[in-house]
């Protein structure tokens, strides 16, 4: 199992992270004590939280909680805190449960159902249940609850503890009468059919949230009982008898058990108990089934979870069986006994003395001043016993002991009750008289059952009551906020709940806060104030009803935060004249969006997989892909397996980073351009928005992103390695370097010295020098190019020569070229410049004045300090270098500068050019034929 630290949380992108206070409340019986008693059973040394979305989907992975503290006046009350990241959430709240939970972390995944995930939480254990606190192997009961429809943010305040439900029932064997203890002495119990193996939590169908119990056992279908039962009891003999020769008490734990029945009594649970009986030599053995018998009618008990079961032996009239194996493959003989049962969470006060048990639901009471009736919600009391007299109200008195008639016990039909039978439940209601003395006041009841005596503790204020309550419209849930969810541009179904406030003659103040950026826009017919302002509610009946349906979310309102979520509070205040209370309902609007980043304007015809991202807030899918060519023939595609750019692909919400969705494109196919439009649709039923279409622009020709720096110097020729070359983004040695010169678009380097002659020295793509050519015959591009750029640019932005860099034909890109032959600086792809990137001109500074220089250096290394800083990435110096004419003259030298792009137009090419006098010029149309220098930049 991972270790853990007080508490555990790993962090979540795009969220923020609560620090949740929780209280939870243990079932207990705070008079009964035990080998496991009262403090043991509630023990609590573990907490682990899981989390699962409104939908019951698992979302997140578990909290854990080691620091779980006590409070001191109530050892059944623990709170703890845990780290839970902002969102709405179903909350399972588990103690002592982390073993199981390891076992079953790793067979559970993001967004399985609720009831699969609770289905693999399993404790097993096919012996006795260790109650010995301070022995090798004890395992705390674990405990299983939860918190429905929590939303967390930093208004969250959890007022309701959580109830937690132990997973075992609890059997208790007693003799409880003379008939019983005058015959037999109590030497052992024995437990058959039990199961080894049982659920950390209810199956869902099998619990009654609204009353807080369980209705039938959830058996693991893997739980297994013993093979050859009868020789496989769990026996609790010698110590176990707690008190000798009459009782067990808190010794025996069990799984939950299906009921048996009269048809299959090797089956059923049971127990078998032993002992001697008056006058017998050995021991003797008797069988009791889990029943009750009631008119004659015999009903077989479930063992249910956070039970208690009584077993009262009343009578023993004769020996038993010679052998617990006899004793169980019989029916029970010469015996009389009374299975009592009870739900922990209902009895929550249990006194017991040895033989009998008197328990009630609550033990104090505090009410206002007004008058407490049978039809009162508040002042129900539970009360049991399994004395054979029954109980009785054996006073009520106040705190100097003398007796007071503003209190009294009510039937549910409004009669007084001052006893119950024994073996039953007796539910009543605690009866007030208004308090008109102006003090408070404060009664006992106490209860008698035999020898048994509880006290219960009831205090009425001065103050009439205040109550104020938000529910829904049947009020029968408490609801502290309303989603309200539809597609863009759609109204969401309305919602409706239900205020209702004691005491009914005040005013409620409703008050609308705005959280976060974006409150909701509520109307004149929502009965509500709009945000910022406050309204007065008033009803004589004390209730009021509210219809809520705000107006959809328009596309508007998305453009800055496309998934924008309106959040309002509104505050509900009543008074009555001493003390105020408040109430809060949370309303959040959103709806349902899809959106795409990492979208270029276009892609390239390269041959390379390109990604973009989906994000959204509901689950997508691929509806269709259609490609229209635009120019030539073919496909736009060429999809790998790797690419998920397919009909089908599916997604679920993300609204961070987004779903990555990858595709190639086809390669070296110059011909062919158009669209790829993709269909993307809900995935949900209803849909949760409509199909979205995404278009991607392929192209024959290419628009960089923005460039990643300037390199340090013009290019140039290496002596040293026979090749040309240019200095790194950042290097300055070479920064005042003239460089040599290129026809627009060749990838032939020319000397800068001297007049053009054929003598005039050359450097081909391959390396070295060459001679020998007309400047007519050099290399450039010829073609008249047409751009059809995307939207958002212009041919301005397009790196022709980039498309066209071929060293067979001697024209291109001579920066991509360098960086193919590895003679670029390495670690970077390098090209020409567009020319918008030369833009702009303010970004240029001169460093002057100019002067005229005369070029003596053939490889372009002679140093011009005057020309141009631009400022930019790589803070790049463009030397006045000067240019060779179409007639192939050396011009400007040391007073103009001239720099090829590798953008064109028609039969021409754009440059930068600068001469004396802050005369910049960008996007500079001009003829090919034209001898300029080339800066390079990074492309990535």
């Amino acid at each position: 199992m991972p270790s853990c630290s007080d508490t555990e949380y790993v962090s979540t992108e795009n969220k923020n992270v609560m620090d949740m206070l929780f209280s939870v409340v243990v079932p207990g019986s705070s008079g009964l004590k035990s080998s496991l008693d009262e403090d043991d059973e509630n023990d609590v040394r573990s907490i682990e939280v899981l989390l699962f979305d409104l939908d019951g989907k698992y979302t997140y992975q578990p909290l854990y909680s080691n620091v779980i503290n006590t409070n001191p006046t109530d050892s059944k009350v623990k709170t703890f805190s845990v780290k839970i990241p902002e969102g709405n959430y179903n909350v399972v709240i588990l103690a002592n449960s982390r073993q199981s939970l390891a076992n079953a972390l790793s067979s559970i995944s993001d967004g399985e159902e609720k009831s699969s995930v609770m289905e693999k939480l399993l404790l097993s254990n096919a012996g006795k249940w260790n109650t010995d606190p301070l022995s090798g192997g004890y395992v705390p009961i674990p405990m299983w609850g939860e918190l429905t429809s929590l939303s967390v943010d930093g208004n969250t305040v959890i007022n309701n503890p959580v109830n937690l439900v132990r997973m075992v029932s609890k059997i208790d064997v007693a003799l409880t009468h003379v008939d019983a203890t005058s015959k037999f002495v109590l030497e052992s119990i024995r437990l058959y059919n039990y199961n080894n193996k049982g659920g950390i939590a209810p199956v869902s169908s099998n619990w009654n949230a609204l009353q807080g119990k369980v209705t039938s056992p959830s058996v693991p279908a893997s739980a297994q009982k013993p093979a050859n039962a009868s020789l496989n009891p769990l026996v609790y003999d010698e110590d176990a008898i707690t008190t000798p020769g009459i009782s067990s008490i808190g010794e025996i734990y069990t799984f939950e058990a299906l009921a048996g029945s009269s048809s299959s009594l090797q089956d059923n649970t049971c127990l078998v108990i032993g002992g001697t009986y008056t006058g017998d030599a050995q021991p003797t053995y008797y069988r009791i089934d889990f029943t009750q018998t009631s008119s004659g009618t015999t009903t077989y008990l479930a063992l249910l979870r956070n039970h208690h079961y009584k077993v009262n032996i009343s009578e023993i009239s004769g020996s038993g069986l010679a052998t617990p194996t006899d004793a169980f493959n019989s029916r029970p003989v010469n015996i009389k006994a009374e299975i009592i049962q009870w739900n922990d969470a209902l009895m929550s006060d249990v006194v017991f003395d040895g033989q009998y048990m008197l328990g009630v639901s609550a033990g104090e009471f505090s009410f206002p001043r007004d008058i407490q009736t049978a039809s009162d919600e508040n002042n129900t009391l539970a009360v049991t016993t399994d004395n054979p007299s029954g109980w009785t109200v054996d006073k009520i008195v106040d705190a100097q002991g003398n007796n007071i008639n503003w209190v009294s016990l009510l039937s549910t039909s409004g009669t007084s009750v001052s006893s119950g039978s024994s073996g039953v439940i007796s539910n009543l209601k605690v009866g007030l008289t208004e308090n008109v003395s102006g003090l408070v006041r404060i009664g006992f009841i106490h209860l008698k059952a035999g020898r048994l005596t509880y006290i219960i503790k009831v205090t009425q204020d001065i103050n009439s009551a205040i109550a104020l309550s938000i529910k829904n419209t049947a009020g029968t849930r408490k609801i502290t906020e309303l989603i309200f969810a539809a597609p863009i541009n759609t109204q969401p179904d309305a919602q409706q709940f239900k205020i209702k406030w004691v005491p009914e003659s005040s005013s409620v103040t409703a008050t609308h806060y705005v959280i976060g950026s974006t409150g909701l826009s509520l109307d004149v017919s929502s009965g509500l104030p709009s945000v910022g302002l406050q309204s007065s509610i008033s009803d004589p009946s004390g209730e009021k009803l509210f219809t809520i349906q705000p107006p959809g979310i328009s596309d508007s309102e998305l453009l800055d935060n496309p998934f924008l979520v309106k959040i309002s509070k509104i505050d509900f205040t009543v008074s009555n004249g001493t003390n105020n209370i408040t109430e809060s309902i949370f309303l959040r609007q959103s709806t349902y969006n899809i959106v795409f980043s990492n979208v270029s304007s276009s892609y390239w015809t390269n041959g390379n997989t390109y990604t973009f991202n989906v994000r959204s807030n509901a689950g997508w899918r691929i509806k269709a892909i259609t490609e229209n060519i635009t120019t030539g023939s073919g496909s736009l595609l060429n999809l790998q397996a790797s690419d998920n750019l397919k009909v089908g692909a599916v997604g679920s919400a993300n609204t961070g980073t987004g779903t990555a969705v990858n595709f190639r494109v086809v390669g070296n196919a110059i011909s062919v351009a158009g669209q790829v439009t993709v269909v993307f649709e809900s995935t949900d039923s209803p849909k949760k928005f409509n199909d979205v279409t995404l278009v991607l622009n392929i192209t024959n020709e290419y628009y960089p992103k923005a460039h990643k720096g300037w390199a340090g110097s013009n290019i140039y020729y290496d002596l040293v390695s026979g090749h040309l070359t240019f200095d790194d983004v950042g290097v300055t040695t070479h920064k005042t370097y003239q460089g040599v010169y290129f026809q627009g678009g060749s990838l032939y380097a020319i000397s800068p010295i001297g007049a053009y002659s054929l003598a005039t020295v050359l450097y081909p793509p391959l390396g070295g020098t060459t001679s020998n050519i007309e400047w007519s015959a050099i290399p450039y591009p010829i073609t008249n190019v047409n751009s059809n750029p995307p939207s958002g640019k212009t041919n301005l932005d397009r790196a022709y020569l980039y498309e066209i860099t071929n060293a067979s034909t001697g024209v291109g890109d001579i920066c991509r070229y360098l960086t193919e032959k590895g003679w670029a600086p390495p670690g970077k792809k390098w090209r020409m410049p567009t020319s918008n990137e030369f833009n702009d001109v303010s970004s240029y500074s001169i460093v002057g004045p100019f002067v005229s220089y005369t070029s003596t250096l053939a490889d372009g290394t002679q140093s011009f300090d005057r020309g141009y800083n631009k400022l930019d990435t790589g803070s790049p110096f463009f030397p006045a270098s000067g240019y060779r004419d179409t007639n192939n003259s050396l011009i400007q030298i040391g007073t103009n500068g001239m720099y090829w792009s590798s953008s064109a137009n028609g039969v021409n090419s754009y440059a930068m050019t600068f001469a004396n006098g802050n005369l910049i010029t960008t996007n500079y149309e001009l003829f090919r034929t034209l001898g300029f220098c080339v800066r390079c930049v990074v492309e990535e």
